[in-house]
């Protein structure tokens, strides 16, 4: 069974640097709007501009980090967090962008263990807590994972990350009804990303697909017809929202042929 359609979960668990602190240096919301356009190499450029005069200031270390893994530069952006977090050590955000920086090259055991010790340091935090449970995920670790997301849902039953997280984890152990269940919650919260919505669509029909099959097994084909209908329409959800997902446009074609 292909398990292609985790690619974009870990995309998801980012936070918003220096949202907590009124004060930030000069030019910061403009790096930090060119950020989250995906314009990477030009917030760094201003976020060296002003550089020199703020070294110390942990929302231009994190937003460097950010936009470093951004470029998959994940050498600089492990040693941005890591000099942040050092200077900083109750600073959640320093602690959030090492453990992500860790994730996406890959050490998935030091980044949880970042995730981890962040939370001891500064308290529960929901960055901390996404990030312990992404990493988690992503080692194959799902009632670790499962354990931090339930950590989530508990302060924020609205947070999508955590929601769609854990319709992934569902997912992956082959629990198709549950997350099924949890996509639908997970679309409830509306992601703020037009990529991230289309991807919620798809897992949703990839779940909803997985229990047509069992009704096909079963012998039950006028209700797994019903249900790969029930798919299709959110891999075309998908299309409509993310005209460039070739992953939707594949299911929708499978599920075609499945109802003929």
């Amino acid at each position: 069974m292909s398990y292609s359609w985790v690619r974009r979960v870990l995309s998801l668990i980012v936070f918003v640097a220096g949202a907590v602190h009124a004060q930030t240096p000069a030019r910061y919301d403009e790096a930090l709007k060119l950020y989250q356009a995906g314009n990477y190499d030009d917030s760094l450029a201003v976020i060296r501009a002003v550089f020199d005069s703020n070294a110390g200031s942990v929302e231009l270390r994190t937003l460097a980090a950010m936009n470093y893994a951004g470029l998959g530069q994940l050498e600089p952006a492990i040693a941005h967090s890591r000099y942040c977090a050092e200077a900083n050590p109750t600073r959640f955000e320093c602690r959030a962008a090492r453990a992500a920086a860790l994730r996406r090259a890959g050490r998935y055991g030091d980044a949880v263990a970042a995730a981890e010790a962040g939370l001891r340091a500064t308290g529960e935090n929901i960055a901390l807590r996404l990030e312990a449970a992404s990493a988690s995920y992503a080692a194959g670790r799902y009632d670790a994972a499962r354990r931090h997301v339930e950590k989530v849902i508990a302060q924020d039953q609205n947070n999508f990350p955590a929601l769609y997280l854990d319709g992934l984890i569902f997912l992956r152990q082959g629990n198709f009804e549950n997350a099924e269940f949890r996509l639908r919650n997970a679309l409830t919260a509306r992601p703020r990303v037009r990529r991230d919505l289309a991807n919620a669509y798809i897992n949703l029909g990839f779940a909803i697909e997985n229990q047509a099959d069992a009704l096909q097994r079963a012998g039950k084909a006028a209700e797994a017809i019903g249900r790969y209908r029930e798919a299709m329409e959110f891999y075309d959800f998908a299309i409509e929202t993310d005209s460039s997902s070739a992953l939707a446009r594949q299911n929708r074609e499978r599920v075609q042929g499945k109802v003929g």
